[in-house]
């Protein structure tokens, strides 16, 4: 199959999507990305996945999601893919709809996270679950990470439950095991981070925005002596309304930014403990891989966190929003070396038990397998108008031409219906609309025959 997997960000396919993708393209599929621009997209194109480039604004703005709505229409009109994997809350609505409306056979999303919560103001969590109620409804099925957001969707009927099925998370338990670094090798490395002797190393691993709780982590480690803080991650200051400047944080002796970092396994050899104190997540891959590297967490309990810190047996968890609990638990943690050996063992006893990224990577495949070729028009002859049966054989071609019939049928149930006003004949809105057929450059995917012509009015 050619597989299209849509992402707001570079960052999220380099790091996150990186070896699912690799897996996808070894099982024989052609495997194309698209994302935000970056410095990372040319990465991606030298490991050979074609990467295609479409802005997505990570804050509220409809103006920018409507942009980001007709690069994706563009690009998927522009070529033909089996199937569209999207991911990211406002990706997943903005995607799954473009490929809707181009006619894409199979749709999937995931959810990295539910980003409506019980800590959101009321109004706001009914608009995001709102938001992700109907986006749900535009995929052939979604993948959800996190085993707490499952329960979620089904309770709030936020997911409908024959399209809902658990994914997991996992890492590279291979590459993130702490065996492969000796005491030797964790003393180099430690002496290469500034620390002395006796020292304790916390580290944070997520960028630097107020919902990853990093200025209450801030007020509970930095001015801790004897403690050094590393934070590890992208400066969001120009993507994100909440970001927090690096500068802003460090401080000489105490505080250290690292920037953005591609080999972590290194980095968590010569780290005492994790810490997360987010407000939200989905499936933190931060406390995956500490605990794939024998690393105790200290992490706020809120869903996804819990799934992967078992309170008092791999790490401990605090409430959201108390630096004071978070300074008391890394006390208890960090002074207590027989303590910190410990749950550090039962951390990676549980990560390998469960976050193998390989059984990941065979539900995504299995997934794509059992779904139905012919469910985009099975979808659209359930629709007043559909012109026809489908072809029982569920041929892709098929599928795509009797969904690209029905588009604006299938977008009028989330109120987004696709009437326009009349154009003039041979105008380039005309074109764009499909109501003629200009020549297509070379290598691009030619008007459909079988697509019947919008009737012109007589004047």
């Amino acid at each position: 199959m050619r597989i299209l997997h849509v992402t707001n960000t570079d960052y999220f396919c380099a790091f996150l999507l990186r070896s699912q993708l690799l897996a996808l393209r070894e099982q024989g599929h052609e495997v194309e990305i698209c994302c935000g621009p970056g410095p990372l997209v040319e990465d991606l194109r030298r490991e050979g996945f074609p990467t295609h480039v479409v802005a997505s604004s990570r804050r509220l703005d409809p103006v920018a999601d409507l942009r980001s709505l007709a690069g994706y229409l563009a690009l998927l009109r522009r070529r033909d893919y089996d199937l569209v994997h999207t991911h990211n809350p406002k990706v997943n609505a903005l995607g799954c709809l473009a490929a809707r409306w181009a006619g894409v056979p199979r749709v999937v999303s995931t959810l990295h996270g539910l980003y409506s919560h019980d800590g959101q103001r009321p109004l706001a969590r009914r608009v995001w679950r709102s938001l992700e109620a109907a986006s749900s409804r535009l995929a052939d099925l979604v993948l959800c990470q996190s085993a707490e957001d499952v329960r979620t969707a089904r309770r709030g009927r936020i997911v409908p439950d024959e399209r809902l099925r658990a994914l997991g998370n996992g890492v590279d338990l291979a590459r993130f095991a702490p065996e492969r670094f000796g005491g030797e090798d964790r003393a180099a490395l430690r002496r290469r981070l500034g620390l002395a002797p006796g020292e304790r190393a916390v580290g944070f691993v997520g960028r630097l925005v107020r919902e990853k709780g990093v200025l209450e982590l801030h007020a509970a480690v930095g001015e801790r002596r004897g403690w050094r803080l590393f934070l590890i991650g992208p400066d969001e200051a120009a993507a994100k309304s909440d970001a927090i400047p690096p500068a802003a944080l460090e401080r000489p002796g105490r505080v250290r930014w690292l920037g953005l970092q591609r080999d972590m396994p290194p980095l968590y050899a010569a780290l005492d403990a994790l810490v997360l104190p987010s407000h939200r997540e989905g499936f933190p891959r931060s406390l995956i891989e500490a605990a794939a590297m024998g690393r105790p967490a200290v992490a706020t309990s809120i869903r996804g966190c819990r799934e992967v810190v078992r309170h008092r047996e791999t790490g401990l968890l605090v409430p959201v929003g108390s630096p004071r609990d978070l300074r008391a638990a890394l006390e208890s943690v960090l002074g207590d070396p027989a303590r910190l050996r410990r749950l550090g063992r039962a951390a990676r006893r549980h990560a390998r038990a469960s976050f193998d990224e390989r059984a990941v990577f065979e539900r995504v495949s299995r997934a794509y397998r059992e779904l139905p070729i012919a469910e985009a028009p099975r979808l659209a002859a359930s629709l007043p108008g559909a012109a026809q049966e489908a072809d029982p054989r569920g041929s892709a071609d098929d599928a795509r031409d009797s969904a690209k019939r029905n588009r604006s049928q299938l977008s009028e149930p989330f109120g987004l219906a696709l009437r326009r006003k009349p154009t003039p004949p041979g105008s380039a809105s005309w074109a764009a609309a499909g109501r003629c057929a200009p020549p297509a450059p070379q290598g691009a995917r030619r008007p459909d025959p079988k697509r019947p012509e919008s009737p012109r009015k007589s004047r």
